[in-house]
């Protein structure tokens, strides 16, 4: 490639990012990685071998965000693909207050009807996922009792590239707002939107989580005099597999959270702000107790897990997945490129709930969830659960072609 070329095409990429109020910080990102590929493209002639020596070359950790950045610059040089304009990080001025008075008055008065049945996080993805949709035909001259379907239908499919832009859950959402909306006085127009918009498919996949014979490899690997990780390290994996905490939640979790005399572990939950508390297991408590006892460095930080290179400090959530992996490494186990990170170990936690028998509010109440329905991803993992539910076609005539 033309190293000419594809600087231009990168200076246009970064124009948009700004023009479009990506955060300067965002566009930063962008940048010093685009540097480190042109150079890269100095002394080769395409970019398929660019992580190949990555840490040596650069001296930076291949993290999942720099890959992130490295497919969107590359798409876009490659294919014209621009980034998506959606992206949590973009500027300050959201979509929700961009819409009119009125607007966003019903919407604030829908999710205020709503109250507490979503966590905080979800309420705002929900206003913004509907603030898109309403934004999107105001930008274009259309007001919503005016709406044409096709401008509808163009707001989920690219009828050019033949690619779906939105899926079920924003369908959903967008759906349950105009029933809602369309019911309240001077609402009449978001009735006439509602059938417009078409109902997205739901997909549904499995879980790639960790067989039993890889949970006990693991287990045993950590829980072994062998292993090779540190004492920090080995408490992180236990409690993710012992706990099922979020990376967030370990991450963030405090020597006050850790009560030893009562034998309990209580948490804030950073995903949606409830108390989680569970029972304090022997094998967590230990394995936290060695790491602050022998390895722990002697601070004020409140964080159980720290990091300590050229200062002390909190762990970061992703620095908990790449101890889980690291981890999975050494045991032997997802060496083939599948799945990895911390939240194989929150599954499995849910699964050995599940398999023991259970009932769902305790588990609801163990993992930390407060819905019934976040129990079925869960359930839907269970390959074993799912062959026993599947009916035999043994008892049925059918032709080798229904076979082939």
């Amino acid at each position: 490639m033309d190293t000419v070329n594809y600087q231009a095409k990168v200076q246009a990429l970064l124009g948009y990012l700004s023009e479009h109020n990506y955060s300067d910080s965002y566009v930063s990102i962008f940048r010093n990685e685009s540097v480190r590929m042109l150079d890269y493209l100095s002394g080769h002639d395409s970019l398929d071998g660019y992580f190949q020596g990555y840490t040596e070359r650069c001296g930076l950790k291949q993290t999942p965000q720099k890959r992130s950045v490295f497919r969107l610059i590359r798409s876009y040089i490659e294919c014209g693909r621009l980034p998506s304009r959606r992206h949590p990080l973009r500027g300050t001025m959201p979509c929700h207050e961009m819409l009119p008075e009125d607007i966003r008055g019903h919407l604030d008065s829908y999710l205020s009807s709503c109250g507490d049945r979503w966590a905080p996080p979800t309420a705002k993805k929900i206003r913004q996922t509907v603030s898109a949709f309403l934004l999107h035909f105001l930008q274009s001259g259309t007001s919503p009792d005016r709406v044409p379907e096709g401008e509808v239908w163009s707001y989920f499919y690219d009828s050019g590239e033949d690619r779906v832009l939105r899926g079920h859950n924003s369908s959903y959402n967008i759906r349950r707002f105009l029933s809602w909306a369309g019911s309240r006085p001077g609402g009449e127009h978001y009735l006439r939107i509602l059938p417009m918009e078409p109902r997205m498919k739901q997909v549904h996949k499995l879980f790639d989580c960790l067989s039993e014979e890889e949970d006990a490899r693991l287990v045993s690997y950590v829980l072994g005099d062998g292993c090779g990780l540190s004492l920090r390290d080995r408490a992180i994996v236990t409690v993710a597999r012992f706990c099922g905490l979020r990376a967030c939640d370990i991450a963030t979790l405090r020597m006050e959270d850790v009560d030893l005399g009562r034998s309990r572990l209580s948490v804030r939950q950073r995903k949606t702000g409830r108390p989680l508390e569970q029972a304090l297991r022997p094998v967590v408590g230990n394995a936290i107790c060695r790491y602050v006892m022998e390895e722990r460095p002697e601070t004020d930080l409140p964080e159980v897990f720290l990091v300590d290179e050229h200062e002390v400090r909190p762990l970061a959530y992703c620095t908990v997945g790449e101890v889980c992996d690291r981890a999975y490494r050494l045991a032997g186990i997802r060496q083939d490129g599948r799945r990895g990170g911390s939240h194989l170990l929150r599954h499995r936690f849910a699964q050995a709930l599940v398999e023991s028998g259970a009932c769902d509010s305790a588990a609801m109440r163990l993992l930390g969830h407060t819905s019934p329905s976040s129990l079925e991803v869960y359930l839907e993992s269970d390959d074993q659960r799912l062959r026993d539910c599947a009916l035999s076609i043994s008892g049925f005539k059918t032709g080798k072609e229904v076979l082939a």
